[in-house]
């Protein structure tokens, strides 16, 4: 009889556990799909948020400029002053105490659009002007909501303890088939375990959007506020009359 090899009858039956190896690596390899395909998507959807919130700034922006007689500088400087905050730092550390800071941050700035459209659309500027004006700073507030609500998504403590759990019984049984079947440990079972362990690596630094190795972009707000400032900074030309 070979070694590993038990007979029963006249047959030969594979080492106990087989079945729960080849089902537990299944169960392993479809929670580290789902959840990698998740991180990913969730990544994908914040990089999409910014981009998102960058080009409403930049309508808004230019929607003050149709205001009369640059009555809408004081609108523009208060988009550029929130547009400021929307830009996280590189390697911003995404803890409780450090998100509730840029929080309160972008709030106060934003607190102030709203009086400050209001200062804004007078008497004198054509209602078709005020709506046009009043639907980009809206739509500035509803893509903050919406970057806040893709930013919240994370993958749960419970979803890493039972992805931790699962992959260490997956090495585990695969060193211990080895060991019941008096074989050394292989280079097989080092690469399964190296592959398994960068997997993992890879979904918790696709879940971290600021300080990971792949952060996400935040080229397109930082492109907006520079253009918004450059708009600010040059002077209005004063045409004189005959």
């Amino acid at each position: 009889m070979e070694r590993g090899w038990f007979l029963r009858g006249n047959r030969d039956i594979g080492m106990p556990g087989e079945v729960s190896l080849g089902a537990l690596l299944a169960l392993l390899g479809l929670l580290l799909g789902f959840t990698f395909s998740a991180a990913l998507n969730w990544r994908e959807a914040r990089a999409a948020a910014a981009v998102e919130e960058a080009a409403a700034l930049s309508t808004a922006f230019l929607r003050a400029d149709l205001l009369p007689e640059d009555s809408g500088r004081a609108l523009q400087e208060a988009l550029l002053a929130y547009g400021r905050t929307r830009v996280v730092p590189t390697g911003f550390r995404a803890t409780e105490a450090n998100a509730e800071a840029l929080v309160r941050q972008t709030l106060a700035t934003q607190a102030a659009l709203w009086p400050a459209l209001h200062r804004t659309l007078g008497p004198s500027v054509p209602p078709p002007i005020q709506s046009f004006v009043a639907g980009g700073v809206t739509d500035v507030l509803d893509a903050h909501t919406r970057r806040v609500a893709v930013a919240s998504k994370s993958i749960s403590t419970g979803i890493w303890t039972l992805l931790i759990f699962a992959a260490s019984s997956g090495v585990f049984i695969v060193g211990n088939r080895s060991a019941l079947l008096g074989r050394p440990l292989s280079w097989r079972t080092l690469v399964f375990s190296v592959v398994l362990t960068s997997v993992l690596v890879t979904i918790e630094d696709l879940d971290r959007a600021t300080d990971g190795f792949t952060i996400v972009p935040q080229d397109a707000l930082r492109t907006a506020v520079a253009d918004m400032d450059r708009a600010l900074s040059i002077p209005v030309p004063v045409v004189i009359e005959d």
